[in-house]
Order: structure tokens, then C-alpha cells, then sequence
């Protein structure tokens, strides 16, 4: 399985799309399409457990990595997101440290954490040596969490202390709303707010992404040392696309 970790550890720069549609196929698509990752929105997506199992299996068909979004953090929602084998996990709500430490004592086994072992997919159901996954599964499982909140903003100099997070991910909307200013996503708040994760988090080496897909918006954060990037939404993009085609064939009919 493609291992994310591994190429944000090299440097890359990653793009991933969001799916909150149960929809299997558009995992397909979006790997064949080139993206390096599929964020699997059972936060604000219709989907269930059973559905995003079904998609993490379609995006290990076709070598991208599935990032599994869990609605909070929920040490059982963490568990069953990675041993059903999820290449990684982005967890919202995020607060304080003591947040991301429940976070990774979810997320790992021990030392560093409390997960349960019980993993399915990852070891094949068994065939595969169970213990040699519990060893290296701490190395290879990224974990993100959101940066969507003042107080996330506030407390991100301990956040970033925390011993086993790999990826902050900035949240413009929620984070401008949060500041007082919704959608404004040039305001001076917002802007100092996005500065001060980055200050925090790149001199120890974290990765920082930040939501939005234009070729600009990408270039432009990635010169401030941005490397991950959930670079569309699958449901507005379709929604988009459709009523441009629709506009131009009625367009074309008057």
C-alpha cells in the first residue's frame, strides 16, 4: 500500500481530494485522475464504517492512500478507521495537546500509545504476521489532525509538542469563522493565525497543509513551506463541472 508518511518525509508536496459521497468509484477516479491521497469525510459525508472500508479498498487498487476523517476524537473510530486499513488518519475538533495526545494514544500501539490490537485488512485477516504490523505500524500510520479552531490557534505552540503527529491541517473556513470572520480568508486574522501554525510547526518539522485547489493558492502556500494539500472537494467540483455543462448546452439551444 502507498505509504504517505513516507513521501511527506522525502519532502513531497501531496494533493488530495475530499469525498463525503458513499461512493466507491470516485476513489477510483480520483487515483487514476493522479492525486496522492483521498480524504474518506465520514465527519460531514454520508458515509458509514461500511462504506469507507469499501472505498479504502478501492483506493489501494489503485495506489492512492486513504486518509480516513473520523467525525471526532473517538479512540473507537480511530481504531476501526486503521484496522480496516486506512493508510492514515485526520481527526477535526482539535483544542488543546492533551486533544492530540488522546488522539495518538488512539492511534498507536504501545509505547506509544493504547490501540487495541485487532487488525483485519492490514495483515490480510490473519495470513499475514500480525506482530510484524503491530511493530512498524506506529512508523508508517500518518497522523493528521485540523487546525480549525481559536483555541487550536492559541494553544498550538504545546500542540506541536506533541510526540507523534505528523500533519497539522489548516481549515480556512472553520478558522476564519472561528475568528470572527467568516469566509474571509485574506483577513489579517486569519492570515496571522496561518503564520503562527507555521512558525510553531516547521522548525519541528511538521508537516502543514492548508484546504483550497487553485494553482495559485497551492504555489503560493507552498513557498511558505505548505506540503499538503486537500485540493478539492469531490461533490463541488462535480456540482460545478455539471451546471458549467448544462449551462453551455442550454446556452447553446437558445
Amino acid at each position: 500500500m502507498r505509504n504517505l508518511k513516507s513521501e511527506l518525509a522525502a519532502g513531497k508536496v501531496v494533493l488530495g481530494v475530499s469525498v463525503s459521497l458513499p461512493w466507491v468509484e470516485a476513489v477510483e477516479i480520483a487515483g487514476y485522475a493522479g492525486y496522492d491521497f483521498v480524504l474518506i469525510d465520514t465527519e460531514h459525508g454520508a458515509i458509514d464504517a461500511a462504506d469507507a472500508q469499501q472505498m479504502v479498498l478501492a483506493a489501494q487498487a489503485v495506489d492512492i492512500a486513504p486518509i480516513w476523517r473520523v467525525s471526532s476524537v473517538n479512540r473507537s473510530e480511530i481504531k476501526k478507521a486503521l484496522d480496516w486499513g486506512a493508510s492514515g488518519i485526520l481527526v477535526p475538533e482539535i483544542r488543546t495537546a492533551q486533544d492530540v495526545e488522546l488522539v495518538v494514544d488512539a492511534a498507536h500501539y504501545p509505547p506509544g500509545g493504547r490501540r487495541g490490537v485487532g487488525p483485519q485488512r492490514p495483515v490480510r485477516y490473519g495470513l499475514d504476521d500480525e506482530s510484524a504490523y503491530v511493530a512498524r505500524a506506529n512508523e508508517d500510520i500518518l497522523i493528521c489532525v485540523m487546525i480549525e479552531l481559536r483555541e487550536a490557534v492559541e494553544n498550538i505552540e504545546e500542540i506541536v509538542q506533541t510526540q507523534g503527529i505528523d500533519v497539522l491541517n489548516i481549515g480556512p473556513y472553520d478558522l476564519s469563522s472561528s475568528l470572527g470572520a467568516p469566509q474571509e480568508f485574506e483577513h489579517p486574522d486569519v492570515l496571522a493565525a496561518i503564520d503562527r501554525v507555521l512558525e510553531a510547526a516547521l522548525p519541528r518539522n511538521l508537516v502543514v497543509g492548508l484546504a483550497g485547489g487553485t494553482a495559485g493558492h497551492v504555489a503560493k502556500w507552498t513557498q511558505r513551506g505548505m506540503r499538503f494539500f486537500e485540493s478539492a472537494l469531490l461533490a463541488d467540483m462535480l456540482a460545478a463541472t455539471m451546471h458549467q455543462h448544462v449551462t453551455q448546452l442550454r446556452s447553446a439551444l437558445d
